[in-house]
Parts: C-alpha cells; structure tokens; sequence
C-alpha cells in the first residue's frame, strides 16, 4: 500500500490529512504522500516495532492443567505461550523486529525524501511527536485544521496549494507544495483563467463531499489519504 501511495505521486498530488493521529503502520502510509497536514494536537510517528509474547504456564500449573505440544519442525512452537520463553528465542525475535524496525525506516525515508532520512527516522527511537514538534522533526510538513487544508487542496488548480498555520496554529495562509509534489512541466497541461470556477474530478480514498466556493467539508476521519487528478 505503501509502495502504491508514493507511485500514485507521479501522477497527481498526494496529500495526507491527519485528523486525529498516524502512527506505525499508519505512519507508514502517510508518510508516502507528498504533503503531511496534522492539527496542533495530531500525532504522528511511533516507527518501530513490537511483539508480545504471554506465558501462561504459571496459571496453568495452578489450575492442574499440562499442556503437551505435539510438533514437526524444531522451531514450529517457538514463543507459544504455554511455556516460558526461552533466552535464545527472545534474542532471535528481537533481532527480526530490529530487522523489521529498518526496513519500516527505509520506507518511511522513501516517502519523505529529503526531509527524513532512514538514519534520522530510526533516530527518533519510536517517539510520538505531535503538532509542531512533527514539522520540526521532520515527520509532517504543516500544522493546519485538516478539513481546512483539504478544502484548499481541493479547491486548488491540481491540488497544489494548501493552507499552512503560523508557529502557533492561528491565522492559517496560502502556500506552495513542496518540490517533491512538483508535477512534470510537459506532462501539466496549462490552468483555466479562473479555476474556481471549474471543479475538476477528484479521486479519492474515502468517501467525503467538498464544496471549494463555500469551503464546507467533512471532517475525513482519523489519517486519510487525498489524490487529486
């Protein structure tokens, strides 16, 4: 999915919309759009990985239960829980997660570029950032009220402005896409004179109605993903 969100960028502009939070796989996705809009309480990040493994066998004894693993293959019960997890099995499983802990910074450095490179993003060790510490690390581009920022995004030629905040989330105002979103010149075709007056097709991942003359949408629930053609 990860893969698909970032191609779809050399077709049209992709922007994220966190309405409320993004983070692991969540942030995975977002972090292959173009643009990432959170609000000033919105959090984004989380990028590591974690298992769990119970050990029931404590309970078991207590109740007068034996439990007997009949298997084929020497590693096929490996972490069940009806054993204590043995020293070994932990120190492989956290050498998987580590594994997977770079692979899921690769692709968040993928979608992000410049702006958040593979080291920085295992840098930040799982951490949360919300608001304006997420732009400030990196891991967003803009502290706006989303319904508001996808409204410009929408209303927009191509999508390609939106509304950015000041430093304090107040006052939001018009800004450019980043050079990441930049489209191909000979693949745009050139804009109407007055493209508030057309409403062009929209693709979107949701299902969300937006009227740009009168700035009125609903709210997309939790981080959802925007195209525009």
């Amino acid at each position: 999915m990860a893969d698909r969100i970032r191609a779809a960028r050399a077709q049209k502009p992709v922007q994220a919309f966190v309405a409320d939070h993004a983070l692991s796989a969540a942030y995975a996705l977002a972090s292959q759009a173009g643009r990432i809009i959170l609000p000033r309480t919105g959090a984004v990040g989380s990028i590591g990985v974690v298992a769990m493994h119970s050990d029931m066998s404590g309970a078991l004894d207590q109740k007068g239960i034996a439990v007997t693993l009949i298997h084929a293959g020497a590693r096929k019960v490996d972490a069940n829980p009806y054993q204590p997890l043995p020293e070994t099995i932990r120190a492989r499983i956290a050498g998987e997660l580590e594994d997977l802990r770079q692979l899921f910074a690769e692709t968040v450095a993928e979608g992000r570029g410049r702006r958040l490179d593979t080291s920085r993003a295992l840098d930040t060790e799982a951490a949360v950032f919300r608001g304006e510490a997420a732009v400030f690390a990196g891991l967003a581009d803009e502290v706006a009220d989303p319904v508001t920022a996808f409204c410009a995004f929408a209303a927009a030629p191509r999508g390609t402005a939106t509304l950015k905040s000041t430093p304090k989330g107040k006052g939001p105002m018009m800004t450019t896409a980043s050079e990441d979103d930049a489209q191909p010149s000979a693949s745009t075709p050139p804009e109407p004179a007055s493209p508030a007056a057309i409403a062009p097709p929209q693709t979107t991942a949701a299902v969300m109605s937006c009227k740009a003359r009168s700035a009125r949408c609903c709210a997309p629930s939790r981080t959802t993903f925007w195209a525009r053609r």
